[in-house]
């Protein structure tokens, strides 16, 4: 399972979990498949990130594997300066282990925004 921001999303994607709205309601459910305009509705809806299928074949990417680093990484809880550092660095490789699932595609949508 992998979470990607709704941003990095792509027609075809199969869901691994239920999107729900503020409410808890079902936008669409597991094992759904996106297409752009389901994107466009999530987007609407004002969905941040969702949980797509990923292929267990390929492993973790690199970015992956800095991720499950970070924490040992930065184990000093009392420098606010490198959790600061730290935030931005899981900020960077998320999207980057995301775009590396899907082929780091420019999205019109975002472009146009």
């Amino acid at each position: 399972m992998e979470k990607i921001p709704l941003r990095l999303a792509r027609a075809g994607m199969i869901l691994e979990r239920p999107v729900l709205n503020a409410s808890g309601g079902v936008l669409i459910g597991e094992g759904g498949v996106l297409s752009d305009t389901v994107i466009d509705r999530l987007i609407k809806a004002g969905v941040q990130s969702i949980s797509i299928k990923s292929d267990p074949k390929l492993g973790p990417a690199p970015a992956e594997r800095v991720l499950g680093r970070l924490d040992s990484l930065f184990r000093k809880e009392d420098d606010t300066f490198m959790l600061g550092v730290k935030e931005m660095l899981r900020a960077y490789f998320e999207r980057k282990a995301a775009e590396s699932k899907i082929g780091n595609q420019p999205d019109e949508r975002v472009l146009t925004a």
